[in-house]
C-alpha cells in the first residue's frame, strides 16, 4: 500500500525524516550514480527523483514537497564527473505538490553524476 506524505502522522513524518533524510541541510548526496541509475532521495523536505535518458541526453523526474508547509524557492542541482553543473530555476511548491523536471545534460561526456534538492535560504 502506498501512502501520501500528508496521510502520515506528524510523528511518522519526523521519524522518516530523521532516519532517511540525512542531515536535512540540503547538501548534495555524496553518492555518485552511473548513467543508468535513478536518484531517489529526500533532502530539504523534498523528494527528488531523477533519471538520465541517453537517447535525448537529458535528465527527467519530479520534485515533491513533503513538508507540512509551502517550500519556498526550491531548486535542483546536478553535478557531473566532468566538473559541469546544472541547476533549475527556483520554485515554490505547496504541501504535497510535485513539479516535473527536464534538464538537458552537458554536451561533454560524463561517467557519473549526483544531484540534490535545496532551498535558496539554505545557500552558503
Amino acid at each position: 500500500m502506498l501512502y501520501r506524505w500528508t496521510d502520515l502522522s506528524e510523528a511518522a513524518q519526523k521519524f522518516y525524516l530523521a532516519k532517511f533524510a540525512g542531515n536535512g541541510n540540503g547538501q548534495e548526496s555524496a553518492n555518485r550514480l552511473i548513467k543508468r541509475q535513478t536518484h531517489d532521495q529526500i533532502q530539504a523536505a523534498a523528494r527528488l527523483i531523477l533519471r538520465y535518458n541517453a537517447q535525448v541526453n537529458a535528465f527527467y523526474g519530479t520534485i515533491q514537497n513533503i513538508a507540512n508547509s509551502v517550500s519556498r524557492q526550491v531548486y535542483v542541482e546536478i553535478y557531473f564527473s566532468d566538473g559541469a553543473e546544472l541547476e533549475t530555476a527556483a520554485m515554490d511548491l505547496a504541501t504535497g505538490k510535485s513539479a516535473n523536471l527536464l534538464l538537458p545534460a552537458t554536451e561533454q561526456p560524463f561517467d557519473t553524476w549526483r544531484a540534490h534538492a535545496d532551498r535558496e535560504d539554505d545557500r552558503h
